[in-house]
């Protein structure tokens, strides 16, 4: 008996020290879990500009490495509650750091978000609870935005190779400020991809970069390939003249949906083009 109560002693002693143990290392890798959180937040999180000094001021990090800080937070994340604090400051970044809509309905025309952004973006919020934050949901729909731009991108390119050929590939990835190009003989049409284009703004904005593309690479003229044009109310009566206007300028809107296949685009940009592009075998 005394020998088994020796074992049971030894075993009841055994589990408590492990017990204790266990909870000096849960506390340990808490305390260190949170000292991360706030080494991250001090970086993602924009400073009071009224009480943040010059000197202590940081550079915004990019988008796609904050969303990778807070990725690892949240993977590393033991409890609820400390998820529920990387939505916060999660939710706190999209509020200062607001993305361009991905759908055409923004009223400029800076870039979109990129792919690496994209992808970060995705990897975050496949950590977090989809119903943490309001904010959540709204990314949920920029991702979805984005990847409808991208599909309908991806089916413009497509076309044109498709109808136009691959022997200009290096020209399809332009970094002057067009999507595409196509070459016939001599001259260079640029092409500009758009989801949608629903107001006077973004028109204007789109075709002002589009001239300034085409007189730096000497192109004959600009076509913009929409899936949805609907220029809106703001442009009203004016439409149908904005749109002619820069016909004559050289610049010309075209309405495809993929579901009409290459031939339908192939044929719209040929019914646009001035009679020397008609001087060299179209496809």
């Amino acid at each position: 008996m005394a020998g088994l109560f020796a074992v049971i002693a030894a075993v009841i002693g055994a589990w408590s020290l492990n017990r204790q143990l266990t909870h000096t290392k849960q506390k340990a890798d808490d305390e260190a879990w949170w000292e991360q959180f706030q080494w991250v937040t001090d970086r993602i999180v924009s400073p009071d500009v009224e009480t943040e000094k010059p000197k202590e001021a940081k550079d915004a990090l990019p988008k796609s490495l904050a969303y990778n800080l807070m990725t690892a937070l949240s993977k590393t994340a033991r409890a609820p509650f400390q998820k529920a604090a990387v939505a916060g400051i999660f939710s706190h970044y999209l509020r200062d750091n607001p993305a361009p809509a991905q759908d055409g309905t923004e009223t400029s025309d800076e870039p979109r978000m990129d792919a690496t952004e994209a992808e970060s973006l995705r990897a975050l919020l496949a950590t977090l609870p989809s119903d943490s934050t309001s904010n959540v949901g709204d990314a949920h729909q920029l991702l979805n935005a984005y990847d409808r731009y991208h599909r309908y991108e991806e089916e413009v390119q497509r076309a044109l190779r498709h109808r136009y050929g691959p022997a200009h590939a290096e020209a399809w990835n332009p970094s002057f400020g067009a999507d595409a190009v196509i070459e016939f003989g001599a001259h260079k049409l640029l092409v500009e991809i758009k989801d949608s284009v629903r107001n006077r703004s973004i028109l204007l904005k789109t075709s002002e970069r589009l001239r300034k593309a085409v007189a730096q690479e000497g192109a004959a003229g600009a076509v913009i390939i929409t899936n949805q044009l609907s220029l809106g109310s703001s442009l009203s009566g004016e439409a149908s003249g904005q749109i002619q206007a820069l016909s004559e300028e050289g610049i010309h809107l075209i309405e495809w949906d993929p579901a009409e296949g290459s031939g339908a685009l192939r044929d719209r940009i040929g019914a646009i083009l001035p009679d020397k592009y008609h001087q060299t075998n179209i496809q």
